[in-house]
């Protein structure tokens, strides 16, 4: 499977292997994402691999709380109907 087809055939997983993603994949998937468009050239976006586990889990509890907090009601509502 190539980058394009990966992207473009993409879905949500929520069970990972332990086995590491390819240095040369990261790489890829990075140089595609900064050649996504943005606002009048801005790229605002910043790009960071994080490899330790804890780090990880860390940054997955602060996400989702933070999602939890700041998502309207009526979105959270509709999201545990659709999802």
């Amino acid at each position: 499977m190539d980058l394009k087809e990966a992207i473009y055939t993409r879905r949500s997983v929520r069970d990972f292997t332990a086995e590491p993603v390819a240095e040369k994949a990261i790489r890829d998937l990075i140089e595609a994402a900064i050649r996504a468009p943005s606002a009048v050239n801005a790229q605002p976006c910043t790009f960071c691999v994080v490899r330790d586990k804890t780090v990880l889990g860390g940054i997955s509890r602060e996400a989702k709380a933070h999602m939890v907090k700041t998502t309207p009601v009526g979105l959270m509502s509709l999201r545990s109907i659709v999802g």
